[in-house]
């Protein structure tokens, strides 16, 4: 008997960590996080070791307990980036799009209709200039097209044209064919799980950056 109150209590202990890691989560994704906590752990290379290294020297450690994760998951997630656009570089210039910045800018403008310039600089987390600079392009090439804002003549807002639309499309088509997949040798679950907490960390760095960064910008 006594061993069951130990599982029990176990159990409650698992959930607990489990719905600090996703809050919405039921019992069926409860019960797959539990079965893959006993799943392979991917080996770091010699760039992570080095930087929990770094951190081991540091004074901060003891005040900042997951410094030496801070550390890993910021790199990890740059190198990510990184790899994604070697990726789509050749491809998006075989079908006229510069970078992968090109193709968020657009997909944004398709996405969010009348938008402005500053709020699609604010949206892409990318500076007004380089913002500009890629709407020219745009605008040249025929994607995009300028409007009068009817709540204030001297602003403008950006729509798709037709050609736009279906270069966004053929860009869709260009990304699903990239390779490597991006999700690598994930298996769904594993994508599953990722995405989840990929959208947690999203969702802070977004309310984040709105009060201190945008916010900011706007007083000034």
């Amino acid at each position: 008997m006594t061993e069951c109150y130990e599982d029990i209590l176990m159990i409650i202990s698992k959930w607990k960590d489990f719905r600090e890691a996703q809050k919405d989560g039921d019992l069926k994704s409860f019960a797959n996080w539990i079965l893959s906590e006993n799943k392979f752990v991917a080996k770091q290379s010699e760039q992570e070791d080095f930087i929990v290294a770094q951190v081991e020297k540091m004074e901060e450690k003891d005040l900042i307990p997951d410094l030496a994760n801070r550390g890993v998951i910021g790199h990890l997630l740059a190198r990510m980036n990184l790899f994604v656009k070697n990726y789509a570089k050749q491809p998006f210039q075989e079908i006229g799009l510069s970078s992968l910045e090109e193709f968020r800018l657009l997909q944004m403008i398709d996405r969010v209709k009348n938008i402005n310039k500053s709020q699609l600089s604010n949206e892409s987390l990318m500076e007004f200039s380089t913002v500009v600079d890629i709407l020219k392009r745009f605008i040249k090439k025929g994607f995009i097209k300028q409007v009068t804002d009817p709540n204030d003549q001297r602003a403008s807002l950006l729509q798709m044209t037709s050609k736009g639309k279906s270069m966004l499309l053929k860009t869709y088509k260009t990304l699903a064919a990239i390779k490597p997949n991006v999700a690598g040798d994930l298996t769904f679950k594993e994508q599953e799980t990722l995405i989840n907490l990929l959208l947690k960390l999203n969702n802070f760095h977004t309310d984040y950056f709105e009060e201190h960064f945008i916010k900011r910008n706007r007083k000034s």
